[in-house]
Order: C-alpha cells, then structure tokens, then sequence
C-alpha cells in the first residue's frame, strides 16, 4: 500500500512541475504546489477511500462474532449488610459486614460502612479504606 502510494505521490510530482512549466514558461513555486497540492489529495483521498472499504469488507465477515459479544453491566446492592454484585443480572459474588451504602461506577465498588468507613473494592477484592474507625 505505501509503496503504491508513494509512486503516485511522485507521478503528481511529475505532473505539477509539467503543468507549472505549460502555465508559466518558467518554474513558479506557488503553482507548482497549488497543483501538487490538489494532485496528492486527490490520490491520497482515493487511496484512502479503497483501504476503507477493504477494512469494511473484512469488517462484514466478522460481524456474527461482534453481534455476540455484549455490553457487561456492573450493578451492586445491599442485603442484610452484605454487598451483592450482579453483572448482566446475575448474581455474581457478595462481600464486605455491617455495610450501609454501596455504588460502582462499573469497575470500582465503593461501600460506606457503619462505623463511618469508606472501602473500595475491585472484583471483590478490598484495594483500599479510607475514614474514621469508630
């Protein structure tokens, strides 16, 4: 691909000084590079525009595998002082005593405790606590 592109960068190369030189009978700087300018992006941008659609076509075949995969949702609730924690719905794991609140941001499980002590949690495990000890 970059090898190609290259050769029709240098083939517009060619054709802009050609056009500069038929225009002006001599070698001016600014028409050289208005016509190398719109020689380039227009190779640039079709070039481009292939590799898109080959990316697309690679993209379509492997689109059942996308479909399958989902979103996975994180929610937290708390039961008799114990945090339970549901992904997609399901039951996944409990953890932590004597907790008040709890809320997650989809990775991170924070509980407030009852003698005033906030805990972070990660996949249930315990990665800091921060407040008063009672």
């Amino acid at each position: 691909m970059e090898q190609i592109l290259y050769w029709w960068v240098g083939i517009a190369f060619v054709i802009s000084v050609w056009n500069t030189f038929k225009i002006n009978k001599s070698f001016d700087i600014n028409i050289f590079f208005n016509f190398f300018y719109q020689y380039t992006i227009k190779i640039i941008l079709e070039a481009i525009g292939a590799e898109f659609k080959k990316s697309l076509s690679l993209d379509s075949k492997k689109s059942n595998k996308c479909k399958k995969q989902t979103k996975k949702t994180l929610t937290v609730k708390v039961n008799n002082g114990r945090v339970e924690e549901y992904l997609n719905g399901a039951l996944k794991r409990t953890y932590g005593t004597n907790v008040l609140k709890a809320s997650t941001d989809g990775d991170i499980v924070v509980i407030l405790l009852d003698n005033e002590r906030i805990e972070e949690y990660i996949n249930g495990s315990k990665k800091r606590s921060f407040g008063t000890s009672g």
